[in-house]
């Protein structure tokens, strides 16, 4: 159970990186600086923390079915609001989306709202995995074990 919140702690960790990695993608392009060395250390932190959050994204999925030894993989349909924090997050999800959609129909160009609402939108769909319905029961049910 510890080795589950540690992973599920790494993950939230290494997604809200990931998301705060397109923030810093405006300030790279527009540094001077003729070896491009922020470009490629923000893309380097870009696709690290692609890669440690998809694979923790998938470890937390392994683990979850293991305690509750249900080794079948089973169809379901993804839980939109199952809970407050992904209701949360979906709603987030949902916001991003629209903010997108109305600055392409404007038509103006303004980068820094887009890399902003990128970036809500792509902790959004992490957080809407982490929290899942068994993913955040687990997680809620160890912390009140630890209270008693």
């Amino acid at each position: 159970m510890k080795k589950f919140r540690i992973v599920y702690i790494i993950a939230i960790l290494m997604c809200g990186l990931h998301a705060c990695t397109y923030l810093l993608m405006p300030l790279s392009e527009n540094s001077i600086n003729q070896r491009h060395i922020t470009l490629a250390m923000v893309g380097a932190v870009y696709w690290l923390t692609l890669i440690i959050s998809i694979a923790g994204v998938i470890v937390i999925k392994q683990i979850n079915r293991h305690l509750d030894n249900n080794h079948k993989r089973q169809r379901k349909s993804i839980p939109v609001f199952a809970n407050i924090p992904q209701s949360i997050a979906d709603a987030a999800l949902i916001g991003a989306i629209v903010v997108i959609v109305i600055l392409f129909m404007m038509g103006k160009e303004s980068r820094y709202i887009a890399y902003v609402d990128i970036a809500i939108g792509v902790f959004a769909l992490y957080a809407h995995f982490l929290f899942e319905n068994t993913l955040y029961k687990r997680i809620k049910k160890t912390k009140e074990r630890k209270k008693q």
